[in-house]
């Protein structure tokens, strides 16, 4: 964890962050080995023609990790914070702070109502985004017979604003939040029915056909509006959804995919990256020249230290390539490497620094220096 400042310019491109609720690779036909479930056939082609983390992992286990993660480059850990930690600090990267200083437009947007874990106030009045909008801002566009979260409109909203500044010559920087594939999985219309109502599963599979379908739209709604050449789509999900996974690192490994074919060539990348990568990556990508703080790194250099830490009830794990080492602070609980391998106390080691760094760093309000 270190501050840094970039100083190489680089193109002003677009950036579009889509944070995917409770998207699950046990679910998604291109991450899953094609299981045939069929209802990413939009996301699987976006996979096929970018850049696919195949061992991404999300920060925690929910939607504030995820946010934090990303948003901030803040890695949560055990006894520190679990909402948000906005409330104890006032010190943190603000990412939309350095978009703004470009005379980028700067938008945060979520497709459950404003007040959902206050993240709408929390993007403009803390983290400065321009504008701020969820669920109660976007015009219905479907008929909805049951459900009360709108992916599809709020994608519009994101693409149609996105449009408007592209027409003004105005590069633009947007974040937004899906939702409707959160519990409770509530039928949308009967056209994303693909399964049978007859199961939880069913309906989370229904739901993410929906919301895949959204994504498509975005992606379709970018071409047609002459933006999409210029734009650097970035998918990843906050968390998987929850239950299935017995092992430690599926519980948290995610999806997680750079889009933008006129700009890079598809390839596939093996190692660890997480959403505290997602500061590190786009300052280094866009030639940013404020410093900032995260945990993570940028995920394009493929000579960097990547590696992954995770938030895991009152334990904390640590992921370096295909190994991984878990630790209540005084014993090791779990290890994908043996006790008397050389790495088992390399990583035990990094894990405890990286720990004993952050919790100092939020404790005493230590995270950002504020540059003069």
């Amino acid at each position: 964890m270190r501050q840094i400042k970039i100083s190489e310019k680089k193109p002003d491109y677009n950036i579009v962050i889509v944070l995917l609720e409770s998207w699950t690779p046990k679910y998604i036909d291109s991450f899953n080995g094609n299981k045939g479930y069929g209802v990413t056939p939009n996301f699987d082609n976006i996979v096929e023609n970018g850049i696919k983390f195949n061992n991404a992992y999300s920060v925690g286990p929910r939607s504030q990790f995820g946010l934090i993660g990303s948003l901030v480059g803040m890695q949560i850990v055990p006894g520190t914070v679990y909402y948000y930690g906005f409330d104890m600090m006032s010190k943190f990267t603000k990412i939309a702070s350095a978009f703004n200083n470009k005379g980028y437009f700067t938008m945060y947007a979520q497709s459950s109502e404003r007040n959902s874990i206050m993240m709408c106030s929390v993007a403009k009045n803390m983290l400065d985004f321009r504008e701020s909008y969820g669920q109660e801002d976007f015009p219905r566009l479907m008929d909805y017979k049951y459900h009360n979260v709108y992916d599809y409109d709020m994608l519009d909203f994101v693409s149609k604003k996105a449009g408007e500044h592209h027409k003004k010559g105005q590069p633009f920087f947007i974040y937004s939040f899906t939702g409707t594939t959160h519990m409770p999985f509530s039928p949308i219309a009967d056209e994303f029915n693909k399964y049978p109502l007859t199961s939880v599963e069913n309906k989370y599979l229904n739901s993410l056909y929906y919301a895949d379908y959204s994504i498509g739209h975005l992606i379709d709604s970018a071409k047609r509006d002459g933006y999409f050449d210029n734009t650097i789509f970035i998918f990843m999900a906050d968390h998987i959804y929850g239950g299935f996974a017995e092992d430690t690192k599926e519980r948290f490994r995610i999806p997680f995919v750079v889009y933008a074919p006129k700009i890079f060539k598809s390839q596939q990348i093996d190692y660890p990256v997480s959403q505290a990568d997602l500061i590190p990556s786009i300052y280094h990508l866009m030639g940013i020249e404020e410093s900032f703080t995260a945990v993570g790194t940028n995920i394009f250099d493929k000579n960097a230290n990547h590696f992954a830490l995770i938030c895991d009830g009152t334990n904390i794990v640590f992921v370096d390539g295909q190994n991984y080492i878990s630790s209540n602070r005084i014993n090791v609980v779990e290890s994908s490497v043996n006790k008397n391998d050389e790495k088992y106390e390399f990583m035990n080691n990094t894990l405890l620094s990286l720990d004993k760094s952050i919790t100092e760093s939020i404790k005493c309000n230590k995270w950002y220096r504020i540059e003069k």
